[in-house]
């Protein structure tokens, strides 16, 4: 039978957290309802049942939120990480749950798990290790695609600062060789540099000696200011905006991948990409009308828009 993923909701903030953080997400929804037994257990409650497997899977446990089990109650997974909230966590436990029950991987899921973890390095915050880089080029579209083929990117923007056309680039510097000095260096060999602005100091700081030790001097390195922000231009994952696709609710590093496949001339490769929802909302969006693009839109609010406009009602 399906594995049984249980959610001890005990009335905490860090509960009440992850219900908001983690199960307001909806590929980790889909993935709970599609491929698991989903359920909740009142930890803290007057019920004998749910205080008799709260007390089973709670005691001597240094995360109690989370539990997946078989049918028989055993742990599909030992060792669960401290920071349940955290998204790559739970992504990594299903994924391993799921291998254990002998079900082929998730790509979509996968996806998610490398992409959350680029967002929270180490459990750092993003002011600590941001994990991004800013770049000015001479030709962005070609400098988007490129990065999203590049060896630990997750994510591509295109936007404007102010009067600059910029990309913002996010890696993963933990699970690959990536690093905020590898992207500078590959911008400078493949894509004629022409400033980068640094998200802090440290950046800053790295910047510098990249490009001296190259001996480049027209290059301008500056920080990037709060109330500056990269505004949305038509460029943006060109190849995305083509038919029903610039209407799909998907993450970022999902939407980095359909536009340079797409771009390839592989929409099956783009759709193998997707979850089965996904799937259903693309064959949905060739008979029914959607009203806003979706690009570069958060996945969940994507995804509440095309219900409001009718396209689907996952019931």
């Amino acid at each position: 039978g399906k594995p049984i993923f249980i959610f001890f909701h005990d009335g905490s903030r860090e509960a009440a957290s992850f219900g908001q953080i983690v199960l307001s997400h909806p590929l980790v929804v889909e993935t709970i309802e599609t491929f698991f037994l989903p359920v909740i257990i009142n930890s803290n409650g007057t019920c004998v049942e749910e205080s008799k497997v709260a007390a089973r899977y709670c005691a001597h446990r240094s995360s109690t939120m989370v539990r997946i089990v078989n049918e028989k109650g055993n742990d599909l997974v030992v060792k669960l990480e401290d920071d349940m909230c955290n998204m790559a966590n739970i992504c990594d436990i299903m994924i391993k749950s799921l291998q254990r029950k002998e079900i082929p991987p998730l790509m979509y899921l996968k996806l998610l798990k490398k992409e959350k973890q680029a967002l929270n390095p180490r459990g750092k915050s993003h002011a600590e290790d941001p994990q991004e880089i800013v770049l000015a080029t001479k030709s962005i579209v070609r400098a988007e695609l490129d990065f999203a083929d590049a060896e630990g990117v997750v994510a591509t923007q295109v936007g404007k600062i102010g009067s600059t056309e910029v990309i913002k680039v996010t890696y993963d510097s933990v699970a690959t060789a990536q690093s905020f000095e590898g992207i500078i260096r590959h911008a400078l060999f493949h894509h004629d540099l022409q400033r980068i602005f640094c998200i802090n100091e440290v950046q800053e700081e790295a910047a510098q000696k990249e490009i001296l030790k190259f001996e480049v001097t027209h290059i301008k390195i500056s920080l990037l200011r709060p109330a500056e922000i990269i505004k949305p231009i038509r460029i943006t994952k060109i190849f995305l905006q083509r038919d029903s696709w610039r209407f799909m609710p998907l993450t970022p590093f999902q939407a980095t991948l359909v536009n340079l496949t797409l771009w390839k001339g592989r929409p099956d490769v783009a759709a193998s990409l997707l979850s089965p929802r996904q799937r259903a909302i693309l064959e949905a969006l060739e008979t029914k009308h959607a009203r806003r693009s979706a690009i570069d839109v958060d996945i969940s609010l994507a995804w509440d828009r095309l219900e409001v406009d009718g396209v689907f009602c996952w019931l």
